[in-house]
């Protein structure tokens, strides 16, 4: 219960103001947006731009050849009106301008003349032939192979007396099958100049947006740290203001509570040592005559010894939890040999120590420590694992990258279970649900705790796993020291 403002505020600043997460997710949408939005409009105004311009070109060519088709069909009706010929060469037709070539059947014989050699007519649509021997006119595009290059075809009949001809003049497209292509391509650099605008856009409107989160962010890796009064600025002016004054009120209402919390532990930890002096006093005076005592005073009485006992060790470890938690812990650091410092804490927290196995790397390296501390932790740690978990019994002392360096302290109890794992560190975690003896037992339920207090001054980590073939296995991460002439970079 006591942590639980400080843990609810961490767990908040985390979720809602991490670095990566904002500046990643947020600013990766942005950009996201901005390159999709401008990707669709360079295609929207590409698509529409280019078939206005292809229904345009077209529109003007398909006009030019209809009245060229229309004025060169007269002059065929009027040679055949002249002639009476089967065979029409068409001496007045000025195929060097349209470029065209004119396809005439008359009495079933087709006569071609023009400048378009490959023409003949079996490359007519069916369609537009059909529709011409019905004596309408009409036109059609169509593609001739190899190369698929467009033609216009105008078709109209002639009638001569009572003999009906069919004219058709072919024109060619290429001109505007070009002029179309370069605008395609145009329109396909536009729209991926557009695209790559969109990117450099929304990069640059992700950073404008989200800068003011900048300070957001740095403010919640304080909190996260555990500097509980680091509070985030709220400008008149910021769409952020809403959201920054709601996270002050938060962080502000979560401290308070915390800060009654501790100084009512620290209150009553402090009134209860008089009278724990006391009574521990007192019962050593009884322990003194137990032999003229009943045996079931003797046992009443050692039984109340033990219960002072623990109760002394509670108050202590409340007390030393108040002084973490308000900042004013005494912490002196040394650079110490980590081999020699767990070995040493080993030996002054049992008479019989386990085997301690060392990497030949970790040998020379030296963490940053307060000597005192640490061996709490480990004898903390011994303690845990000599009341629930049948002792420790082995130790092993292991890089886990060239910055940090790790100690396990594996026991060979039942273990921890899934659900317990997370918060056997808190504060009177004494769940019956901690694997089997775990969490009863003559312990104050303030151990861990303090182990994870300590390590956390430390600026390290501790973990509890499943230990093979049964048994726990605490885990605690130190970061190596390493002076500013021998870093090393992960």
């Amino acid at each position: 219960m006591l942590d639980a403002p400080r843990r609810i505020l961490l767990r908040i600043s985390r979720l809602l103001f991490h670095r990566r997460y904002l500046h990643s997710r947020l600013s990766s949408r942005i950009t996201l947006l901005f390159t999709v939005s401008a990707l669709l409009l360079g295609l929207t105004v590409s698509t529409i731009t280019y078939y206005a311009t292809r229904s345009s070109i077209v529109g003007q060519y398909v006009t030019a050849a209809e009245s060229t088709a229309l004025d060169n069909g007269a002059i065929v009706h009027d040679e055949l009106l002249n002639h009476n010929a089967g065979t029409l060469i068409v001496n007045n037709i000025d195929y060097q301008t349209a470029n065209s070539s004119s396809l005439l059947n008359y009495r079933g014989i087709w006569s071609i003349t023009g400048r378009l050699s490959i023409l003949s007519e079996k490359v007519l649509p069916s369609s537009l032939t059909d529709a011409v021997g019905h004596g309408k006119s009409a036109e059609q595009i169509f593609a001739l192979a190899p190369n698929n290059v467009p033609y216009i075809a105008i078709g109209q009949p002639i009638n001569v007396g009572s003999t009906k001809a069919q004219y058709f003049e072919v024109f060619p497209m290429s001109e505007a099958q070009n002029e179309l292509q370069t605008l395609l391509s145009i329109l396909l650099g536009a729209t991926a100049l557009t695209t790559v605008l969109g990117v450099f856009l929304g990069r640059w409107a992700a950073h404008r947006t989200l800068r003011p989160l900048d300070k957001v962010s740095e403010v919640a890796r304080q909190i996260s740290d555990g500097q509980l009064d680091a509070r985030i600025e709220t400008p008149r002016e910021n769409d952020l203001a809403v959201i920054t004054g709601s996270f002050n009120r938060m962080v502000d209402l979560l401290q308070d509570r915390l800060v009654q919390e501790e100084r009512f532990t620290s209150n009553v930890s402090h009134e209860l040592r008089s009278p724990l002096t006391t009574l521990s006093s007192s019962i050593s005076v009884l322990e003194s005559d137990t032999e003229e005592m009943s045996p079931r005073s003797a046992q009443a009485v050692s039984l109340l010894s033990q219960e002072i006992r623990r109760f002394q060790r509670m108050v202590a470890e409340l007390l030393e939890i108040s002084r973490i938690d308000a900042g004013s812990a005494d912490f002196q650091e040394d650079e110490v040999f980590i081999a020699e410092l767990v070995d040493r804490s080993i030996r002054r927290s049992t008479s019989t120590p386990p085997p301690v196995e060392i990497h030949p790397e970790v040998l020379s390296w030296t963490v940053m420590a307060d000597k005192r501390r640490f061996e709490r932790i480990i004898a903390n740690l011994f303690e845990n694992a000599e009341h629930y978990g049948g002792g420790v019994t082995r130790v092993a002392i292991s890089p886990v990258t060239q910055n940090r360096v790790q100690i396990i302290v594996e026991d060979q109890g039942p273990g921890v279970a899934d659900q317990d794992k997370d918060r056997i560190f808190d504060r009177f975690a004494r769940s019956a649900s901690i694997a089997g003896q775990r969490g009863i037992g003559s312990g104050t339920g303030l151990g861990l705790a303090l182990v994870a207090e300590h390590i956390r001054l430390h600026h390290g980590s501790i973990r509890v796993e499943d230990s093979e073939p049964h048994g726990a296995r605490f885990i605690i991460e130190l970061p190596r020291f390493i002076p500013d002439d021998e870093a090393v970079t992960e």
